[in-house]
């Protein structure tokens, strides 16, 4: 089960962040006009955990599922009974909600690391069929959405090692990604189940880069890419959805484009990229997800590249990289203002987790999928800045080592802060020089190579590298130095940065968005039935009876 899908699918968190991040209605608004669910599909007692007939058939699959007993028509029968009598059930029952994610991974988990192929065909198409019928169906949003994530995840082979010893990339269902973009455009479909889709298509085609022989067809990458292109320009949220839901299912097109620019190398893609990038008037990890894909294009394959306006590009570089500056400076700022109005120890305050993850995120850090190895252009893993310069976790009480000085602020503010702008930075740099060394995509830096742009490209990593010595220290922290050399370098991209077209914008308290596979051989199983009426949460009931 990869990281992004992981953070997407918890239980209720799950049920609570991704769905306001859809925009669904909040408590208040559903106890006005509560919206009419089908009731769950009742799971029998005796398939309840610990009842008789649940124990019986755990430990019946047990054997088959780990390729010590053979996968015969009978371990058929059980797995299709456990799927369908309990566990897909399970998923449209709000009182399994809290354990929905765990579900869902456990199925994942089984597909993975079974030994015999038999047992993982069965499992993907017996999933596929059945989760379809939850996410088609008008379910509580946990249930069609948590659908979805499982569909997003399923392979039609599993990565291992191969022939010779050399590690084999798994294989993404490719029936998966049909469903996922008929999802994607299906007008009656909720945002929820869009973003999961989203996360789904990405995976798909960022494991084209990792893959021998490309196992989408080029007339589907087009199409993805026309429809990718369509949501991140779509900058006006459409109705009933709120603008934080809308950028981040913008967010979730960006990701697939940066994936695509490398496929189906495309002006009209590169110049969307560059766009939403410069955006000043959205949320800042949107705009540096942009930066990002920009440093996943091989301008040497790009159609009409010598059109590009070089400079231009390299001043918009420099106005995010000035952006993420300022938005953490202010931050910073603004709490230490607090504090001293207060005038409270906020010592006593560390360790209860109140900062974002390390891409400014609220609470689900989704910078894409952490595919096998990032140099080869792969997104970089969720969490921040963790991975670049070993900045930990966050909590703690504040530090009594000398050395640091945190202006009196809590320790847990002050690293939040930092992970969150390496992260930035991080993507911001891939832009200028690409996703590592390693690359055969080597940014904005070479493409400028020999052309008058190149001093401004210049001045961006050289601006790059003094905030990340700042800001990436493992002891010796005093942020009144640290703030020095951010604002330095902030000063210095503003001189670069393209005019401004309004003012910009207040910086909020709190980044206020959320957000860094078979063959079709196997007798189909029925779909869960539609049962009749019953809610979860607050919705009201439909009046049809169960079957």
């Amino acid at each position: 089960m990869t990281r992004i899908h992981r953070s997407l699918g918890g239980c209720l968190v799950l049920g609570a962040a991704l769905l306001t991040a859809a925009g669904l209605p909040t408590a208040s608004v559903r106890a006005q006009s509560a919206p009419t669910y089908e009731a769950p599909l009742p799971v029998a007692k005796d398939m309840q955990p610990r009842g008789r007939r649940h124990v019986e058939l755990s430990r019946a699959l047990q054997p088959a599922l780990s390729g010590v007993a053979p996968f015969d028509d009978t371990a058929r029968r059980n797995l299709t009974e456990w799927l369908r009598g309990y566990v897909f059930r399970a998923m449209t029952d709000p009182a399994y909600y809290s354990e929905i994610a765990d579900l869902r991974g456990d199925l994942v988990k089984a597909m993975r690391n079974t030994r015999n192929p038999e047992v993982q065909r069965a499992l993907v198409t017996e999933c596929f069929r059945l989760a379809q019928a939850l996410c088609d169906r008008n379910y509580p949003p946990p249930t069609r959405i948590n659908a979805m994530l499982l569909i997003a995840d399923l392979n039609q082979s599993e990565g291992g090692i191969g022939e010779g010893g050399a590690r084999q990339p798994a294989v993404p269902y490719a029936p998966a990604l049909e469903y996922m973009l008929t999802q994607l455009k299906n007008p009656n479909q909720i945002d929820g189940v869009r973003i999961a889709a989203l996360s789904g298509i990405q995976r798909h085609v960022d494991s084209q880069w990792f893959l021998p022989r490309p196992q989408i067809a080029p007339e589907v990458l087009q199409q993805i890419n026309t429809e990718m292109l369509a949501i991140a320009r779509q900058a006006e949220p459409p109705e009933n959805r709120s603008p934080e839901a809308h950028a981040w299912i913008r967010s979730r097109a960006v990701d697939v484009l940066g994936g695509l620019i490398g496929l189906v190398p495309s002006l009209e893609t590169y110049n969307t990229l560059v766009d939403v990038m410069d955006d000043y008037d959205q949320p800042l990890w949107m705009r540096v997800r942009a930066a990002y894909a920009l440093g996943r294009v091989d301008y040497a394959r790009l159609p009409e590249a010598n059109t590009i306006k070089k400079d231009e590009v390299a001043a918009k570089v420099a106005g995010v990289l000035a952006d993420a500056c300022r938005l953490e400076v202010d931050r910073l700022e603004k709490e230490r203002e607090k504090a001293q109005r207060s005038n409270s120890p906020y010592g006593m305050m560390a360790g209860l987790g109140m900062g974002m993850p390390g891409d400014g995120t609220m609470g689900l850090a989704m910078p894409g999928i952490a595919g096998p190895g990032a140099a080869a252009g792969g997104l970089p893993p969720p969490g921040g800045a963790g991975g670049i310069g070993g900045i930990g976790g966050i909590g703690g009480a504040v530090s009594k080592e000398p050395e640091n000085d945190f202006g009196g602020l809590a320790e847990h503010y002050v690293t939040t802060s930092r992970r969150r702008l390496l992260y930035n930075l991080s993507c911001i740099r891939t832009a200028v020089v690409g996703p590592s060394r390693d690359a055969d995509f080597k940014g904005l830096k070479a493409f400028t190579n020999q052309d008058p742009a190149a001093q401004k490209v210049a001045r961006v990593e050289q601006a790059i590298r003094k905030v990340t010595q700042a800001v990436d220290k493992k002891g010796g922290i005093i942020l009144d130095d640290m703030l020095k050399e951010v604002r330095a370098a902030m000063q210095d991209m503003e001189q670069l940065r393209p005019p401004r077209r309004t003012a910009t914008p207040d910086v909020p308290d709190e980044e206020s968005a959320i957000p860094t596979d078979l063959p079709d051989d196997v007798d189909e199983a029925p779909a869960p039935e539609p049962a009749a009426a019953a809610a979860a949460a607050t919705p009201q009931v439909s009046t049809t009876s169960a079957p």
